[in-house]
């Protein structure tokens, strides 16, 4: 029993150091971005899907930027996703598209990060917006614009970078900051980062997997550094660096990643229903911006894609649909997609886009793995596929390196003096590979006699190889035993080239399913093998004998699941499964309407089945004009439909010419003229062209007698109708012509000569009332245009071209009949396109050449026009200080002069301005680093970029002076801080440490006031300028206390009973001052008071010492030792009158000392 058996090819990287950079080699080491190229996401709960593994491949934190783009190459959301040292997580895509679910991480040690990443799912209308844009539909993400394509299924499409970034952000690859050369910008250049991919189709158990492209990144590779390499062919410019990104960073290099090539070569397999492979195909699409819904940009257009079989043979090969898209998956056994007529073999792809970008000499960098989907033996069933190795071929232009064929290399390879096909009869077709065979050499090899074709019976066509081809010439060449057509089974033909047997299974002498039968005998052999290249013996599950689903039926044809013998699924169609899957109340066909016939695998209607089938723009019923219900099976248009709806027995477009495009939805003509209406609108019995003689065509609008139609001037002599044009004998004459009562097409005359006469015999009469019977070739002429092309034109440059024309009577004259021309070209009556395109693009038109008899011909052109190439001068801008004024001017070169300057992206410093003649000018008012896009257009509109990196030095605020001087305590105190180096005015602050105290600080910067407190102070003054730019200076300043005097010096001596007063007074202070006692003691009998005043008696003799300190407002002490001598005393009389005018007072002490009473006197 035939099953699928699992390949999966995983190239895994280990979580190991970084490895150097191996830069231009396609190899799987540690890289600054990964590309995954393609993804396809079904958001259905059991989708498709694709879960990619992001590791890191160093012992630090990392940070990688994922930037999700459309299969056309439009950038539509970006995350950032944290990777601890050497970890690792999963990005699930169908998480993404389903649910809006992304891997959280915490932040790390990156500020610029929210604390999780991501900040918040994503949901709402930004989720829609992100599945809108990946399945072709206007997107809330892109302005309401489109960026992908539909392809009818609802799956989003498209492809992936992820680059090691240093900050967290929304920008994306292509944006203003996001490079810069050395790894400076968003982006970073360390190689750090590996990763792996992983498609599930999980209802049909079919799982495969493989590395993501790793792209490594160089600051100092000649090939990414960004420096311009000298081109080996002299006489060429500089050749710059095709980086990863150099198509988004302007051919700059600012990305330093290496590029990838654009030419592979691999194997593949389609030889019957068990084998077959699809390739997945990235191609740099440049700078894709989103576009209108339904008018999306030019596709990349179709590349070479050469085919061989196993035996080397060449093919030409189909290639109007293959590869369009900046990423797509092309089943090469479809042949709608990629038509290779070998069952297996070799593939090449040149994916190089002719005209891409000169600045790249044309190359496109690209990717392309195969898919290969095998079946093999076993038990159960399971499905995989897995990725095969491509071969590739580096930096390789058409121009020079990838290998064309000689019938198509513009060389004359065998000398006989043609080149290339068609003109080399040799050469079959313009891919085949030889120029000279042995069939066209000249030479008899293989010594019958004869010579080359059509001689030499060997020789099919001149461009056989082998004039005695291995199936007919008597010889066993591949040593099966069989020899030539008729016995060997490989033989097709007597012309076969070779005889050469590839081991299928079906022809290798082995019964390798154990059967007892042996390979693919007509009658007998392995009932399993259908033909000898049969690359298997197994029985699929359709011709197994076992009823695999379920559904009562076995194997082919009774089972409708199976479509052939080898076919190896039994499962039932929708249509035919007994479910009713849509839920509409109807089960299969014809029951229900959705179901196109039994074999068919969907139910759902096309006009309720959410899907534009019909790419009109609008879905199911009632939008969609072509659904006359939500029943209705097709969402075709009128004029898509293959239904000749108007019964004028054309059929859509362009047959109907009622029909101007495929989505046109009706087949009818607009209202019709009165000479194709049907109708006898003159009442003379007969209707319509040819019948009526008042009518001379179908659209003639008026079916009367031409001297009576209204004015129209029938015979184009300047005069209309009865009683003006002297043909007209009344006004029922048909005919303007003067005595004419019978038209030339019905007068029995051959009028022009050319052996026919009147309709319908003679070609040249439109019906019988036709005036002219003339034609050149006595039938419709072919009228054709030359050139078979135009050439390309320069924006902004003079072109011109005459279109002719041949095959009619001239002269001709011309006009567009369909298109538009780029704005500033026409095309003058004679045929002269010519003037100054002023907008660049591929404009499709239809010209239309009418000859002297007004016969037409037409032919359609593709003009291509490209933008000049404008450059802007200078390559940096010097920086800049603020407050200081800055001036720089740019300059444009390409394009047509005077060229207008405006910012397109950043921020300019405040204080500068761009002035539209490219003059950058003011003065900065804030410092910093300010990365900025200046564009120039040209008078023709045609624009060029240049990115910009300008800084900002902040301003140098000087505060002085360098010091300040010392403060007395007490003593008032003054000084003026001044600043320079900034804009004025300026204002002081103190912004550390303390004042002393007394001092204050002034915004005008002065220091005054008395100093109250003695000391050192440490502060810091700060200046601030007009810009806010500041400076500050720390200073030191000393207070030192006043040198206070105590008064009198020494004291006098006293006496015991003697009375004793002395007044102490202060000076170099602030009064008022107080005095105290601070050490030592004081005679007995006196005492001191606050305010100086040492009073009283001693009444012990004695040596005193003591110690004064005095106070001044402010605090600042002052001391002095005072030494008293006490002597033993002698009484003294005291009067016994005190005059009351003296001021004295008597106080009488009775003091009991012995015998003796004192009397002391004191003033008050």
């Amino acid at each position: 029993m035939k099953t699928f058996a699992k390949l999966l090819g995983l190239a895994l990287l280990a979580c190991a150091p970084a490895a150097p950079a191996a830069i231009d080699a396609l190899d799987n080491v540690p890289a600054a971005t990964l590309l995954l190229p393609y993804f396809e996401i079904d958001t259905a709960p059991n989708g498709r899907r694709t879960v990619v593994t992001l590791g890191n491949a160093s012992p630090t934190e990392q940070l990688a930027h994922v930037t999700l783009w459309t299969d056309r190459g439009v950038a539509t959301y970006s995350f950032d996703v944290r990777l601890p040292g050497y970890g690792v997580t999963e990005i699930d895509l169908h998480a993404l598209f389903a649910d809006g679910t992304l891997p959280a991480s915490s932040a790390g040690g990156f500020a610029s990060c929210a604390a999780t990443l991501p900040p918040a799912p994503v949901a709402g209308a930004q989720l829609t917006g992100l599945r809108n844009a990946h399945t072709g539909a206007a997107s809330s993400l892109l302005g309401g614009q489109c960026g992908g394509t539909s392809h009818g299924d609802g799956r989003a499409r498209g492809y992936a970078t992820i680059d090691v970034v240093g900050s967290c952000g929304t920008a994306v690859p292509g944006d203003a900051g996001y490079f810069v050369l050395g790894g400076n910008g968003i982006a970073r250049n360390d190689n750090v980062l590996w990763g792996e991919q992983a498609t599930i189709e999980p209802a049909s158990g079919v799982a495969y997997g493989d590395t993501l492209v790793h792209i490594e990144a160089s600051a100092t590779a000649p090939a990414t550094d960004g420096t311009p390499t000298p081109d080996p062919n002299p006489g060429n410019p500089p050749l710059v660096d095709y980086t990863f990104y150099g198509r988004l960073v302007g051919a700059s290099g600012a990305d330093n990643r290496e590029g990838l090539p654009g030419a592979y070569v691999g194997r593949y397999s389609l030889q019957d229903a068990i084998v077959g492979t699809t390739a997945q195909v990235w191609r740099d699409p440049g700078a894709v911006a989103p576009f209108a819904c339904g008018s999306p940009p030019p596709d990349l257009g179709s590349p070479p894609l050469l085919a061989f079989d196993q035996q080397e043979q060449f093919s030409q090969t189909a290639q109007a649909t293959f590869a369009p898209y900046a990423t797509q998956s092309i089943d090469l056994g479809n042949p709608s997609q990629a038509a290779i007529p070998f069952g297996a073999g070799f593939v090449a792809y040149n994916l190089y886009v002719s005209g891409a970008d000169p600045l790249f000499e044309n190359r496109n960098q690209a990717f392309v793995s195969h898919v290969y989907t095998a079946n093999f033996g076993g038990t159960g069933q399971t499905s995989a596929r897995a990725i095969g190795p491509i071969t590739s071929r580096f930096n390789q232009s058409p121009a020079n390196g990838f290998t064309f064929p000689q019938c198509s290399d513009g060389i004359d390879n065998d000398g006989d003096g043609d080149i290339d096909f068609p003109d080399d009869t040799t050469c079959p077709t313009a891919e085949f590979q030889f120029e000279s065979t042995e069939c066209s050499d000249g030479i008899d090899n293989d010594g019958d006699g004869n010579t080359d074709h059509p001689a030499d019976a060997g020789c099919v066509a001149p461009y056989s190889q082998l004039e005695a081809p291995e199936c007919s010439d008597g010889a066993d060449n591949d040593g099966d035993t069989q020899i030539d057509f008729g016995s060997d089974t490989f033989c097709v033909s007597p012309a076969d080239q070779f005889e050469a047997d590839f081991n299928n299974q079906c022809s290798d002498g082995i019964d390798n399913d154990g059967d007892g039968l042996v390979d693919f005998v007509p009658g007998a052999g392995d009932p399993d093998c259908f033909n000898p290249g049969d690359s298997t013996e197994y029985a699929g599950l359709c011709s197994d004998g076992i009823d695999n689903d379920g559904d009562g039926f076995t194997d082919f044809p009774d089972d409708m699941g199976c479509f052939a013998p080898n076919d190896n699924d039994e499962t039932d169609p929708v249509c035919s499964d007994g479910i009713d899957n849509d839920g509409d109340g109807f089960t299969d066909f014809p029951d229900d309407v959705g179901c196109a016939n039994a074999g068919a695998n969907t139910e759902a209607p096309a006009c309720n089945d959410g899907i534009d089938n019909d790419g009109d723009g609008n879905t199911d019923f009632p939008a969609d004009n072509s659904c006359a219900a939500a029943s209705f099976p097709t969402e075709t248009t009128a004029c898509s439909d293959g239904i000749d709806n108007d019964g004028d027995t054309l059929i859509d477009f362009p047959a109907d010419p009622s029909c101007q495009s495929a989505a046109g939805t009706s087949e009818f003509a607009p209202p019709l003229a009165q000479c194709s209406d049907g109708i006898d609108n003159d009442g003379d019995g007969l209707a319509d062209f040819p019948l009526s003689p008042g009518c001379t065509a179908a659209n003639d609008d008026f079916e009367g007698p031409d001297c009576s139609d209204g004015g129209f001037d029938n015979d184009f002599d300047g005069l209309a109708d009865n009683g003006s044009d002297p043909g007209c004998a009344g006004a029922d004459d048909y005919n303007e012509l003067a005595n004419a009562t019978t038209r030339a097409c019905s007068d029995g005359i051959d009028n022009d000569g050319d052996g026919a006469s009147d309709y319908p015999a003679d070609a040249g009469c439109e019906s019988a009332w036709d005036d002219v019977e003339y034609t050149p070739t006595g039938s419709v002429p072919v009228i054709v245009l030359q050139p078979a092309t135009l050439p390309d034109a320069d924006g902004g440059v003079p072109y011109a071209q005459v279109v002719t024309a041949s095959g009619g009577i001239g002269p001709y004259s011309f006009l567009v009949l369909s298109g538009t021309l780029p704005a500033g070209l026409a095309l003058a009556p004679d045929g002269t396109l010519s003037g100054t395109p002023t907008e660049a693009g591929a404009f499709a038109i239809t010209i239309q050449a009418t000859d002297s008899n007004s016969f037409s011909g037409t032919r359609d052109y593709v003009l291509q026009v490209i933008a000049p190439v404008i450059e802007l001068g200078p390559m940096t801008l010097p920086d800049g200080d603020a407050g200081v004024p800055y001036s720089e001017i740019f300059s444009a070169t390409g394009g047509t002069a005077p060229h207008t300057f405006a910012l397109s992206a950043g921020t300019l410093p405040a204080g500068l301005t761009l002035a539209a003649d490219g003059t950058l000018s003011g003065t900065p008012t804030v410092a910093g680093t300010f990365a900025i896009t200046v564009e120039a257009t040209d008078a023709n509109g045609f624009t060029g970029t240049r990115d910009y990196s300008l800084v900002i030095d902040a301003a140098l605020i000087d505060v002085a002076p360098a010091t300040l001087p010392d403060a007395d305590g007490g003593v008032a105190y003054s000084q003026t801080i001044t600043a320079s180096g900034g804009t004025a005015p300026y204002t002081f602050a103190l912004v550390d440490g303390a004042l002393p105290d007394g001092l204050t600080l002034a915004p005008d910067g002065t220091l005054e006031g008395t100093p109250t407190a003695a000391g050192t102070f440490g502060f810091t003054i700060e200046a601030t300028d007009a810009n806010a730019f500041t400076g500050a200076r720390a200073y030191t300043v000393t207070v030192s206390g006043p040198a206070i005097a105590i008064a009198p010096g020494t004291l006098p001596d006293g006496s015991t009973g003697q009375a004793y007063e002395v007044i102490f007074t202060a000076s170099g202070g602030l009064a008022p001052y107080t005095f105290a006692l601070v050490d030592g003691a004081l005679p007995p009998g006196l005492t001191l008071s606050a305010d100086g005043l040492l009073t009283g008696g001693p009444t012990a003799p004695g040596n005193y010492v003591f110690t004064l300190e005095v106070t001044d407002a402010n605090g600042f002490t002052a001391q002095q030792a005072y030494g008293i001598v006490v002597v033993p005393g002698t009484p003294q009389a005291v009067p016994a009158v005190i005059p009351a005018a003296s001021g004295w007072s008597l106080m009488l002490l009775l003091l009991a000392l012995g015998s003796v009473a004192f009397v002391m006197l004191r003033r008050r």
